[in-house]
């Protein structure tokens, strides 16, 4: 009927889209490109404050539709998404965000701000609400939806920095307790391959520890500068010489009545001839050169398969270790002679040739 602002605007809006625009100046141009985008968040306001009125009156459903949002999706032939977006939007504009719903009115926020001030605003605590939407929309002059998004990350530390802090000690507290909660280390064997796969997870504070354990094994030698190791051979040799000092140091503690130590099965004169392979508690196959490095890493002493008997051996762990008889007096013990104890940087490095006749 006439006086409606609606059919008026309908006039308009259709005299406007039969009007010539080539012949306008430049500013012009750009002075109505202004003006119908003001206007577009206007009325994006007036058709979000008639969703909302439809919703609460729940005409939707007297239609037939299941829902406000199945009604526009199929009415206006929008997206679900589009559709549940405007209908969530248009009920915070009605109550949460009053401030909100004045700016898109005036035409100074368009749809896509007020989608993000209304994603942010019900996430601050109750008390500071008003002051968050009144600050995001003083942004919207500034900046788009992606900025003013980024903006909401740290809306808390503007509005509220006290309680921004509390939160952030909080939620700080929280991750690192299921960080610790979710730690683990796996060795897992590879068939097929004389590999093991260590994978694992560490908290922050357990990963600097060990950091700083290895950081220092981890320095570049002369050999690396040919290519022989690269940043995570060091790292995985610095893990292993770091795991044999403190086997060397002692100061671990006892497992099965001894000091930890690595236990290999091998017969002399393969651990000499390098012919042949050697076994560790759990049964895993060692080369014997891998034995021999393993023996120069030794204490004092080697234990050899068919010197001092051959009975069941105990599960790892499970017994005291296993020391053999003493000789008879005056019979000659026989004793494997091992390489002097080299120091903990050289470890990584294999026995020359030569000294594997000894």
């Amino acid at each position: 009927m006439d006086g409606d602002p609606l059919i008026e605007l309908e006039h308009a809006v259709r005299s406007l889209a039969h009007a010539s625009v080539w012949a306008q100046s430049p500013q012009t141009l750009i002075d109505r490109l202004d003006q119908a985008y003001a206007l577009a968040s206007r009325l994006d306001a007036v058709r979000l404050g008639l969703i909302r009125e439809i919703d609460g009156r729940d005409l939707a459903r007297r239609q037939g539709a299941t829902t406000t949002t199945a009604w526009l999706r199929d009415r206006y032939r929008l997206s679900g998404g589009t559709a549940a977006r405007q209908v969530k939007l248009a009920a915070a504009l009605h109550g949460q965000l009053p401030k909100t719903a004045e700016a898109m009115a005036a035409g100074t926020v368009n749809l896509e701000q007020a989608q993000v001030i209304a994603a942010a605003v019900p996430t601050l605590p109750g008390h500071v609400r008003a002051e968050g939407e009144a600050f995001l929309v003083g942004q919207c002059a500034v900046f788009g939806p992606r900025e003013l998004g980024r903006l909401t990350s740290r809306l808390l530390d503007v509005v509220a920095p006290e309680v921004a802090e509390r939160q952030a000690a909080q939620q700080l507290a929280r991750d690192e307790d299921r960080a610790h909660a979710d730690r683990c280390l796996y060795l897992t064997d590879v068939p097929g391959q004389a590999k093991v796969r260590l994978t694992g997870w560490l908290d922050q504070e357990s990963a600097a520890v060990v950091r700083a354990a290895i950081d220092p094994l981890c320095a570049p030698r002369p050999a690396d500068e040919a290519g022989l190791r690269g940043p995570q051979q060091r790292r995985a040799d610095a893990l292993v010489e770091v795991c044999r000092l403190a086997l060397a140091g002692g100061d671990l503690p006892d497992n099965g009545g001894d000091r930890p130590q690595v236990t290999v099965t091998v017969d002399l004169d393969t651990l000499r001839r390098q012919i042949g392979a050697a076994t560790l508690d759990d049964g895993t196959v060692l080369s014997p050169a891998a034995a021999r490095r393993l023996a120069c890493d030794a204490r004092d002493r080697a234990r050899r398969a068919g010197q001092h008997g051959s009975g069941p051996r105990p599960r790892p762990g499970t017994a005291p270790v296993h020391r053999p008889d003493p000789p008879r007096p005056g019979a000659p013990r026989p004793r494997l002679r091992v390489s002097r104890l080299r120091s903990p940087t050289q470890m990584v490095r294999r026995a020359p040739p030569h000294q594997l006749a000894g």
